[in-house]
């Protein structure tokens, strides 16, 4: 468990840094912008090598649900990217207003998106810990 104890405690010092960057950013030059989103992606893009990597050592049924649903988020990912690139050309005013909402819905999906994986993270973690305990009861009461 200490793991996933662990793994919890990162996640919410990461949520902390990315609420304060967000926070921010109503505040931040558009050059500073743009940086901390080449840094943001590189993150990203860093950790999901790091979570391939995990996903590739580990085995069981789980591991692999997890892995797909990291890949297809990793694809849809993608998509946003390189939508968010080729739509970067455009200058028009109008168009800039369309893509800039349709960058703030993204954004919303991306946080209910990790919502959603903070309460399945939970869920596994406690039930990984009621396994642990029946495992533990079961063995007890063998000996």
């Amino acid at each position: 468990m200490a793991e996933s104890d662990d793994l919890i405690d990162r996640l919410v010092l990461r949520t902390k840094e990315a609420q304060d960057h967000v926070r921010e950013s109503a505040r931040t030059t558009k050059d500073k912008l743009e940086s901390q989103l080449a840094e943001a992606r590189a993150n990203a893009d860093r950790t999901t090598n790091d979570l391939k990597a995990k996903a590739s050592s580990s085995r069981g049924e789980a591991s692999q649900r997890w892995d797909e649903l990291r890949q297809n988020w990793s694809e849809h990912v993608a998509d946003i990217r390189q939508r968010i690139d080729e739509e970067k050309a455009e200058r028009d005013a109008s168009r800039a207003q369309k893509r800039a909402e349709k960058a703030e819905d993204g954004a919303v999906a991306a946080v209910d998106f990790a919502y959603l994986a903070v309460e399945e993270a939970e869920y596994a973690v406690l039930d990984a810990a009621l396994a642990r305990a029946e495992a533990d009861e079961l063995a007890s009461t063998k000996a």
